[in-house]
């Protein structure tokens, strides 16, 4: 499998407090931050879309990890990978459904 170029993980939804000065939310990543956009503009669907993009990284993670199976794994094997990925992935729908 090919290497990703887009900024590893983690990504974190921020939301910066909407007072008297211009709130913000956005995506950062170690990078930089990315996805501003003014406090008082965003819906509960634009939230939910950022909490999604928080996670990319997360659910690419254990998405391609599936494809990491040796070609002579036993089943033994593919029970412990398939627990290990359960936790992972159950980690990173939270975050793409903004529970975390």
């Amino acid at each position: 499998m090919t290497r990703p170029i887009f900024t590893e993980g983690p990504w974190v939804f921020e939301a910066q407090p909407d007072d008297d000065s211009l709130g913000w939310v956005g995506i950062i990543t170690a990078k930089n931050l990315h996805e501003v956009t003014s406090r008082r503009s965003i819906s509960e669907e634009d939230e939910a879309n950022f909490a999604l993009m928080a996670a990319a990284p997360e659910l690419y993670d254990v998405v391609s990890s599936l494809f990491e199976l040796p070609d002579d794994a036993d089943g033994g094997y593919i029970c412990d990978m398939w627990e290990r990925m359960q936790g992972k992935a159950e980690e990173a729908l939270k975050k793409a459904r903004g529970e975390q």
